[in-house]
């Protein structure tokens, strides 16, 4: 992966990270079954050099379905934050 698909990707692996964190972390297995559904294709996708936007659109396709759409924005916001603040 070159340095510029890493940047575009960066706010995507700070989120792979805190959803691995809240997985380990949820005692709520239903959270960590539908974090796995929203966010299991991601490193497959980015593997394969899918777009930004196509990722995005998949994770935003999933969590619409499972009625998690404020907790993904939530988890993306903190990883914005965190980049603008490096």
């Amino acid at each position: 992966m070159s340095p510029t698909e890493h940047d575009e990707y960066k706010d995507v692996f700070y989120v792979l990270g805190l959803v691995f964190i809240e997985t380990r972390a949820t005692t709520n297995l239903s959270k960590a079954q539908i974090l796995a559904d929203v966010f299991h294709n991601v490193p497959a996708m980015m593997n394969r050099r899918f777009s930004l936007e196509e990722i995005m659109a998949e994770i935003d396709q999933k969590s619409v379905r499972h009625g998690c759409e404020r907790m993904v924005s939530a988890l993306f916001e903190t990883a914005a934050k965190k980049a603008s603040e490096a």
